[in-house]
């Protein structure tokens, strides 16, 4: 009995270390921002680099899903000719179709994410806007204007990185 209350003690206390720590960080905006930037660009480079790779694949394309033979893919070797597979062909242009996918999925998640934090914290704002108020939309478009040149010097500076 008293194991357990001195885990759950014990447990209490790291939790609250763990919430003295979360505080902080989010109180400090620079360090906050900074540590999730690394994140983002972390999640950025591992989803780019990973994400639908075994299904952008000859291998997947034709033998796993429609049951072709292995050499379909990886070619073979007879005695007189050498046939090569499909793999050569396929593989370059699948990822390129997957980088591009990939590409967009994350640019709507980026544009999604700025216009739910505008909405968030411009209620009143959104509002005005729906009213159609002259002077909210030319706002809006000024804001627009920073946050897209703002988002395509990121995507460049992304892509000269992963390119590195």
């Amino acid at each position: 009995m008293a194991k357990g209350s001195k885990l759950k003690h014990n447990a209490k206390k790291v939790w609250g270390w763990i919430v003295k720590g979360v505080s902080f960080v989010w109180r400090q905006t620079i360090v906050y921002n900074i540590i999730l930037g690394v994140g983002v660009a972390l999640l950025f480079a591992w989803l780019l680099s990973h994400a639908f790779s075994e299904y952008f694949s000859c291998k997947y394309l034709i033998q796993d899903s429609l049951g072709m033979p292995s050499f379909m893919c990886n070619g073979h070797d007879f005695l007189v000719v050498n046939i090569p597979g499909l793999s050569s062909v396929m593989d370059g242009p699948l990822e390129w179709i997957r980088q591009g996918i990939l590409w967009t999925v994350l640019f709507f998640g980026i544009v999604i994410s700025g216009f739910a934090t505008f909405i968030i914290n411009n209620i009143m704002k959104v509002a005005r806007l729906l009213a159609f108020n002259k002077q909210e939309w030319k706002a809006l478009l000024s804001t627009m204007r920073v946050f897209i040149t703002i988002l395509f010097l990121f995507l460049i500076s992304f892509s000269l990185l992963i390119k590195l």
